[in-house]
């Protein structure tokens, strides 16, 4: 198994971790970030569930915010099926 160092910028607190997700962000020669067009879904349906999760994640990261950096926790949506 990985271990990662997590790096938690706003409170500025580092610990270990498991799991990972990679964020990127597009910048320019500037290095000021640039617009991305919307992600294109095949179908409506599959933008729905993008939508549900995106929703699921954020109200779980909200609630979560002020738990300490130590404290383990599974994301929902993100294919994890030990979370409802």
């Amino acid at each position: 198994m990985s271990r990662f160092l997590l790096l938690t910028v706003a409170k500025g607190t580092k610990s270990m971790t498991n799991r990972v997700k990679l964020w990127y962000v597009p910048v320019n020669e500037s290095e000021k970030v640039m617009e991305v067009p919307p992600m294109p879904y095949k179908s409506s349906e599959q933008e729905a569930i993008g939508r549900d999760v995106y929703e699921e994640q954020k109200a779980f990261r909200s609630k979560t915010a002020d738990m300490p950096a130590s404290f383990d926790r599974d994301t929902p949506g993100a294919g994890n099926t030990n979370n409802k």
